[in-house]
């Protein structure tokens, strides 16, 4: 009986072993895919290298990308609703125009974006990079018009402790 439960055990630990390579595999596959070569680490340098990668992605990353959606809203907000905005004291106005203005952006980035992929295909490297670049950023903007338009909408629609204050 002793030895079959250690042949058990064997088995088991090489099984363990062959699906955790397999795994190994697939993760470094995808992130390979991801960034467009080919990546082969063992268990333990890919948890080093994923650990550091979400360390960075939680320190850096997400504190731009913060940075930059909250810049762009205050930026919206002060454009639409500051003091010389255009809809200062008029919440539900503001909010009903930049909802129809940021729906109708963001469709027509939407459906414009083939064209203007077929387009900067064409062009020189650096032309393409800026020009690309530019398209995100305008997109970018759009897409937060769209976010902080409705926001504010439900903000105003739903009651809430916060707006009794």
């Amino acid at each position: 009986a002793v030895v079959s439960t250690q042949s058990t055990w064997g088995i088991r630990s090489q099984q363990l072993k062959m699906n955790t390579n397999k795994y190994i595999g697939l993760i470094c596959a995808d992130i390979g895919r991801s960034v467009g070569t080919e990546i082969a680490l063992s268990g333990g340098n890919l948890a080093l290298w994923l650990g550091l990668d979400f360390l960075f992605t939680q320190t850096v990353i997400n504190v731009l990308s913060t940075a930059s959606w909250r810049g762009v809203w205050n930026i919206i907000d002060i454009v639409f609703s500051g003091e010389s905005g255009l809809f200062q004291d008029e919440a539900y106005t503001d909010s009903a125009v930049t909802c129809c203005i940021g729906i109708f952006l963001n469709l027509v980035i939407y459906v414009s974006s083939k064209t203007v992929q077929r387009y900067l295909e064409k062009l020189p490297k650096p032309l393409f990079w800026i020009t690309s670049r530019l398209f995100t950023a305008i997109y970018f903007i759009f897409y937060m018009l769209l976010w902080r338009s409705f926001w504010n909408l439900l903000y105003l629609l739903i009651p809430t402790v916060l707006s009794k204050l």
